[in-house]
């Protein structure tokens, strides 16, 4: 063999070291999510409630000002939800607050707080989260103007 053989298959084999290298882990590490797992149930029935949004969001102090992340999802049909946070752990640290808002048609809206995270896990586990059918049906949209006052009345005339 000559030099510029061995000297090409040392080059071959680092390479391919520094690529199994970044393969297994040794790159940039990512932050690990902010997760939220629980369950949302009827008040009355303690029956878990399918298709309930739910809103996870965390008030962030900034230089500026304050900025919230927020994260959107969606209960399964035995009431379970698992949100997250795509921000590290590092991030969330310094939240001012951070709650999960929970709402369905029907059922009064619900807020919980969240506890600020002091170290990393896997998730922080909510116990559940009863929704409270209301009296009146929830109506979606501007409230429905009184009866008698119409866009095409003619203004009341002066005297």
């Amino acid at each position: 063999m000559t030099g510029g053989t061995v000297t090409r298959r040392c080059v071959a084999v680092l390479v391919l070291g520094a690529m199994v290298l970044a393969s297994v882990g040794c790159g940039p590490k990512k932050p690990e999510l902010f997760r939220v797992r629980g369950r949302i149930v009827d008040a009355e029935t303690k029956q878990g409630l399918s298709g309930v949004k739910v809103l996870l969001r965390a008030g962030i102090p900034t230089g500026v000002g304050a900025t919230t992340l927020k994260s959107f999802g969606l209960t399964g049909a035995d009431g379970r939800y698992d949100v997250e946070l795509s921000e590290g752990f590092g991030v969330l640290r310094t939240a001012a607050e951070i709650r999960l808002d929970a709402a369905k048609q029907g059922y009064g809206p619900v807020s919980v707080g969240v506890p600020v995270p002091l170290r990393p896990a896997p998730f922080i586990p909510l116990g559940d989260i009863v929704l409270t059918r209301m009296a009146a049906p929830f109506r979606e949209g501007p409230p429905a103007p009184p009866r008698g006052l119409f866009r095409d009345d003619p203004p009341p005339r002066r005297r």
